[in-house]
């Protein structure tokens, strides 16, 4: 799972809350509190990546009627350790549903790509060797 420090501040530590919901639209709470702990820069992209299986074993056969996630970001402790709550705040959430993926991937690619190549004018990002299915004119958008 990507996510984006759009603060101002390095973040050290992120934990993140995970609602699977299936293609009845019914909720389910994950197993357990997922916890990055790695720097992450201002403008910069965290990953998060955790096996699936305990997931899948905590729902059974629901599992295969998954169809998306929401991912809550709970708790962040900035390198300077300080800390941000979620509670009593504006809450910091996405839900993302499979069905969308590669659009949703080609539109934040866009994105970082307008945003860097803003951001570097005389150092554009080059391509990766997955931009082909990233970039909008390979669907013909």
């Amino acid at each position: 799972m990507w996510f984006e420090n759009h603060g101002e501040k390095n973040v050290s530590r992120t934990q993140l809350q995970l609602t699977l919901i299936d293609a009845f639209g019914q909720r389910h709470p994950a197993l357990k509190a997922y916890i990055v702990d790695s720097q992450v820069k201002p403008s910069e992209a965290g990953l998060m990546m955790e096996s699936s299986l305990s997931e899948a074993q905590h729902l059974g056969p629901q599992w295969r009627s998954v169809r998306a996630v929401e991912v809550q970001v709970t708790d962040i402790t900035f390198a300077d350790g300080s800390q941000w709550h979620a509670a009593g705040s504006l809450p910091c959430s996405g839900t993302f549903y499979n069905a969308a993926y590669e659009h949703d991937m080609r539109v934040w690619n866009a994105a970082l790509r307008t945003d860097w190549n803003r951001r570097h004018p005389e150092d554009p990002m080059p391509e990766p060797a997955l931009a082909a299915w990233l970039l909008p004119r390979s669907e013909g958008w």
